[in-house]
């Protein structure tokens, strides 16, 4: 996994940047029957019933990786399936999503600097026209936190689709989801490629497949298997197989 913010070029002034033009591009698509500024009113005074008077859909979108993980909490506390239902206009954040990511989102990418999945470190995104954003917490539960800037994730459509799958399976079992590390996690024991220790092991008299050794968080055997990551990386075979030939017969 790819630890986004552990980029030396996306210092804390580059990422406010990041975050205000993200606010402002996310403004220009919220349109209501009369003007911008009333439909902007209108999910504020939404939010604020959610969330408290001190809380605006500006500071949603704009929340920060640890101030987003409070907002969700306050989310799962104060509105239960009875009352998310009856919340105005939830469509609405998937809809201003969605005119987000066909203007901007290939942009975003390019201006973090990605050109690989940040949940698999393995397949290419081609900063930004083969990604695809997760949303780390769920669109589909959690409408109102689907333009926050630190709940897209940019990842290639396999991670994407994987995780997918691993929630319709957890549903299906009536299981609570595990959790994953985020790429945002600006925790250095969290989000980087050091978590996992690679080996290999032989699979014939000359042929080695890697495999993971070790996972040094608990959090991120569920990011291994939600991604499918050692079935995945196990497809360089003939990589590991060749660099171990040449190490052997030139050492």
């Amino acid at each position: 996994m790819i630890g986004i913010l552990q980029n030396k070029n996306l210092t804390d002034a580059k990422m406010k940047k990041l975050v205000d033009e993200h606010w402002e591009n996310v403004k220009k698509h919220i349109v209501g029957k009369k003007n911008n500024a009333v439909a902007l009113d209108n999910i504020n005074k939404e939010v604020k019933k959610i969330f408290g008077a001190s809380v605006s859909f500006e500071n949603i979108v704009k929340a920060d990786y640890i101030e987003l993980q409070r907002l969700k909490n306050m989310w799962d506390l104060v509105t239960n399936n009875s009352k998310r239902k009856k919340i105005k206009g939830k469509a609405l954040y998937g809809k201003i999503y969605d005119k987000w990511r066909t203007k901007h989102g290939n942009q975003l990418v390019k201006e973090l600097e990605l050109t690989v999945c940040a949940y698999c470190n393995r397949n290419y995104i081609n900063g930004g026209s083969g990604a695809d954003f997760d949303h780390f917490f769920e669109k589909s539960d959690n409408q109102i936190f689907a333009l926050s800037f630190y709940n897209l994730i940019p990842v290639c459509p396999v991670c994407n689709r994987a995780k997918e799958y691993y929630k319709r399976r957890y549903n299906g079992k009536n299981k609570q989801l595990p959790t994953h590390i985020s790429p945002y996690d600006n925790d250095k024991e969290k989000a980087t490629d050091e978590l996992l220790t690679f080996s290999y092991r032989y699979i014939t008299a000359t042929d080695c497949e890697p495999y993971i050794k070790r996972i040094h968080n608990p959090d991120m055997k569920n990011n291994v298997e939600a991604f499918k990551l050692e079935e995945r990386y196990s497809i360089h075979t003939d990589l590991v197989s060749e660099l171990h030939y040449r190490a052997m017969k030139y050492n």
